[in-house]
């Protein structure tokens, strides 16, 4: 029996992984009880900054993570003789902060550690600059507010190495000591004076942006923050989101990142809802070794906040829409007003597991075998298909398939026999399948083979996996549904299709040397909070 593909599903699928990781829509949830406040050294921190990383150095692993969370600063900070294990390390109490202080092109660099105390602060100092000295660097002093500012400049600054390429080295380096255990370490004193004036005065934390994205982060695990000024790295110039804020936390199943994007206020967006508080049925019909998959509830609600998060993003608002577009065309349907309306219930998408999924998926993903299931309590969505393949002369025809009774969408295709006995019998008729779909009790299968389908009927499914139950429970609901990623098996293909995918893996490694796999799940949508969260699971954990 011959096989050809079954596109739309794959787009589907597609438009799926898009929406839940690249649109990232989410809600804002009711108060936490404890309203966070971010990292206490983001109080050096001037309101024009784009950039703040901090980290809580004693609350990660000792595996080598927050050096890889730290990497670029401390490529930056080695780069000025200063060593984050030799000269900090010893001293720091339970925060570490980089900062970029000022417009990206113009290279101001702040670092803050926490120590214990007055003694720990001036020990740390003293390391810092015994090693300056000792290279023969020459050294100014300098009072400014009541704070010693000590610093020196080099005369040949060395250069930095290509994986912070767009990042210029140290030309000099500044410290100084505020409040007796805030340690303050820059690339020049006009960054200090800055850091001082913002304690003092006005600082990020004092911004409408920052304290929306702190307040809506709901999770309890603080052990990394991550704050960054959009509009600074975008080339739009009114990009619908503005800031973005990323809090981290070690749990007993992975890493916890959750992310609250603040939104432009021009923009008008409805409120949307999260639609799952159930466990998604669907996901019985999954098989446990599908690399990708993702669930939900109301495929139409998913798409309209799509449309209205893509608003801004012209060049990827047409490429969502002709891409839906030209896979409608093979079967003259329209995808989101004959497909994405009728599916107002539960689904669940997957991509099927291969031997060799890269070599499967060649240069997309729409060669991989695919599976979609959907409870919308009627035949809709069939009807839909049936229709459109009558159009194109494909039947619909019964099949029997590992004791289930399933239907195939398929052309009848005649060929000559090979040792034709009788003329009668001398023509062969083939099945030229597009696709298949079973009805199980509430719900219905439409995979892009029959052996896509007989995988989704008869396997073990992810929903009964351990592992995926354990990341499922650590994201809490209402949400509106997941996405989760085997890492291992998907990497190589998203870093086919995705090459900046690399440079944020060697910035994040040995992190993502580890990591196995990725479940994200989002919370709904208000007109300018979107707030999602992602389990990142890794080899020993």
């Amino acid at each position: 029996m011959m096989t050809r593909r079954f596109p739309w599903i794959q787009l589907i699928a597609i438009f799926l992984c898009f929406c839940m990781s690249g649109g990232m829509a989410l809600a804002e949830t009711p108060p936490a009880t404890e309203i966070n406040s971010g990292p206490a050294t983001a109080r050096f921190v001037p309101q024009q900054s784009p950039l703040l990383l901090s980290v809580n150095p004693k609350q990660l692993p000792d595996s080598g993570n927050t050096t890889s969370l730290l990497q670029w600063p401390q490529v930056l900070l080695t780069n000025a003789g200063v060593n984050y294990a030799r000269d900090l390390k010893p001293w720091v109490s339970d925060e570490l902060m980089f900062a970029l202080t000022g417009p990206v092109q113009q290279h101001h660099y702040l670092f803050a550690v926490t120590t214990r105390g007055a003694k720990e602060s001036q020990a740390c100092i003293e390391q810092i600059w015994q090693q300056q000295v000792s290279a023969g660097q020459p050294l100014s002093f300098e009072q400014y507010s009541d704070i010693s500012l000590i610093s020196t400049q080099f005369k040949s600054p060395q250069p930095l190495g290509s994986e912070i390429s767009g990042l210029q080295p140290f030309e000099g380096v500044s410290t100084a000591i505020v409040d007796d255990r805030y340690v303050l370490v820059a690339n020049s004193a006009s960054v200090l004076r800055a850091a001082i004036d913002s304690s003092q005065s006005e600082s990020l934390t004092n911004t409408s942006d920052y304290q929306q994205a702190v307040t809506h982060l709901k999770q309890e695990q603080q052990d990394g923050f991550v704050y960054a000024d959009l509009s600074a790295f975008s080339r739009l110039s009114s990009p619908p989101y503005r800031s973005l804020a990323v809090q981290l936390g070690q749990t007993r199943q992975g890493l916890l990142a959750e992310t609250v994007l603040v939104a432009d206020s021009s923009r008008s967006k409805a409120l949307v809802t999260p639609t799952v508080t159930a466990p998604i049925r669907a996901l019985d019909y999954i098989p446990a070794s599908s690399p990708l998959v993702a669930s939900g509830v109301n495929l139409q609600q998913l798409w309209t906040q799509l449309s209205a998060d893509l608003k801004g993003y012209d060049p990827l608002d047409q490429w969502v829409r002709n891409t839906l577009k030209q896979g409608g065309q093979q079967w003259s349907i329209n995808l989101p007003r004959e497909v994405f309306s009728n599916v107002t219930g539960e689904y669940a998408v997957a991509m099927l597991p291969s031997s060799d999924p890269f070599t499967a998926a060649q240069n997309s993903f729409l060669g991989a075998d695919w599976l979609f299931v959907h409870d919308d309590g009627g035949q809709e969505l069939t009807q839909v298909l049936d229709k459109a393949a009558q159009k194109q002369n494909i039947g619909v025809i019964p099949y029997s398939l590992a004791d289930h009774q399933v239907s195939t969408w398929a052309h009848l295709v005649s060929s000559e026999a090979d040792n034709p006995s009788k003329v009668s019998s001398s023509m062969v008729l083939n099945a030229e399948v597009t696709g298949a779909f079973s009805v199980e009790a509430d719900h219905r299968i439409l995979a892009t083979s029959l052996a896509a389908l007989k995988q989704g009927l008869t396997e073990d499914a992810i929903a009964n996996q351990k592992d995926f139950q354990a990341a499922l429970a650590t994201l809490p609901t209402p949400n509106q549904g997941y996405l989760y990623l085997d890492w291992t098996v998907m990497r190589p293909l998203l870093e086919r299709k995705l090459p900046k995918l690399r440079q944020l893996e060697t910035l994040l490694n040995p992190w993502s040397r580890q990591l196995t796999s990725v479940t994200l799940t989002n919370y709904g949508e208000t007109p300018t909070i979107q707030r999602s969260q992602m389990l990142l699971r890794f080899a020993d954990s």
